[in-house]
């Protein structure tokens, strides 16, 4: 089991650094994801494209199913990335855990499940966990100073 989830975790190291797509415009976010998909070796991986979405499902064998879905705006810009994880509790946590732990971020824990980005960034991320699935969401806001600070404040 453990090497499954070492491999889960570094073979989705790239497409899991989620808050690198944020904002950046689809025809990027596709073309870095095809490419890491293509030089990982992944053989059952499939991408769905929408005029404001890509989802990317990997379910290689022996491996947890992990699931990136894009939002895109109206610009054609990232706005929200949610991760699916199905059957696999640490390689979630391990994922998450990485994400928070990126300190060029600046993650705040607001309650057991929800932490926000400094101001610079405007990133409100989400986890959630219902048996065996967790989902991450990491959402783009257009968060005046007062709007974040009166956010900070709610801080447990």
């Amino acid at each position: 089991m453990k090497i499954l989830l070492l491999a889960a975790v570094v073979l989705t190291a790239s497409i899991a650094d989620a808050q690198e797509y944020i904002s950046v415009k689809k025809f990027f976010v596709r073309k870095g994801i095809q490419h890491y998909l293509k030089k990982s070796g992944f053989t059952n991986s499939t991408m769905k494209e929408t005029d404001s979405t890509l989802l990317i499902s990997l379910n290689e064998a022996g491996m947890a199913n992990l699931s990136f879905t894009y939002l895109f705006d109206g610009k054609n810009k990232c706005v929200e990335e949610k991760l699916i994880a199905d059957n696999c509790d640490s390689c979630f946590n391990k994922l998450n855990g990485e994400v928070l732990a990126n300190k060029k971020w600046g993650w705040q824990k607001l309650s057991e499940n929800l932490y926000v980005s400094q101001y610079s960034k405007r990133l409100l991320l989400r986890i959630n966990k219902a048996g065996s699935t967790g989902e991450r969401t990491i959402y783009y806001t257009n968060w005046n100073r007062k709007e974040y600070d009166a956010l900070l404040s709610t801080k447990n």
